[in-house]
């Protein structure tokens, strides 16, 4: 059944160009409806609802669906977007990273859209061994890992403590069946960011600093 587009509807949903909610039109919608005999009383039926959005803004197609069914509580609905909404986006800054430790960190973003946070968890804390051992080596301990990057100026004393604790969620994660809450999962992935963009920018400001011309001495 496709509803009548005489009329505009629209609705706010997040966009993934835009980057936030921003206002969508529904331009078409399709409804699906199905059912089957449980016993000699009463039918199990469902019911599916496609929307098709535009964004008003950068004009983005996204699809939504919404499922029902005669079984669930009232209220009750699954819900899926095509493609899904993007919870992060990966940093512009993410291709001058070494070759490995950009396909795990796309595989980390992957599992960041899928709601898959236990998996993400995980892939933090190989991205901060290898990490650790591409800038001071096999320092043995994490402790002494973690010390051996503040002394190289990668971290400071306070970004180390943030630092213990994403990784410590992370093994927690892999050792001890721990499930992480989204919100935490977002503050894990700001510090390693800034781990990440630490390595990078002290490769910058070496560059920047040979190509500053010296300071001439007056006479």
């Amino acid at each position: 059944m496709l509803m009548d587009t005489s009329k505009k509807q629209t609705e706010r949903i997040h966009c993934n160009i835009c980057g936030h909610k921003t206002k969508h039109e529904i331009i078409k919608e399709h409804t699906q409806r199905g059912s089957q005999p449980y016993d000699e009383y009463c039918d199990l039926s469902w019911t599916t609802v496609y929307e098709m959005f535009e964004c008003c803004g950068c004009e983005e197609i996204t699809v939504r669906s919404r499922y029902y069914f005669s079984e669930w509580n009232p209220g009750d609905v699954e819900i899926h977007f095509y493609p899904p909404r993007i919870a992060r986006r990966l940093p512009q800054w993410k291709d001058e990273l070494p070759e490995e430790m950009v396909s795990l960190l796309e595989e980390v973003y992957t599992a960041l859209q899928a709601n898959s946070w236990r998996l993400a968890m995980m892939g933090t804390r190989t991205l901060i061994d290898m990490v650790m051992l591409k800038e001071v080596g096999d320092k043995g301990s994490f402790g002494n890992k973690l010390d051996a990057l503040e002394k190289a100026g990668f971290l400071s004393k306070k970004n180390g403590e943030a630092l213990f604790a994403a990784f410590d969620m992370g093994s927690a994660v892999s050792h001890r069946g721990y499930t992480p809450k989204a919100k935490d999962v977002q503050h894990v992935m700001d510090i390693i960011e800034n781990l990440l963009q630490s390595t990078i920018l002290q490769k910058v400001v070496d560059k920047i600093k040979k190509a500053t011309p010296a300071r001439s001495r007056k006479k």
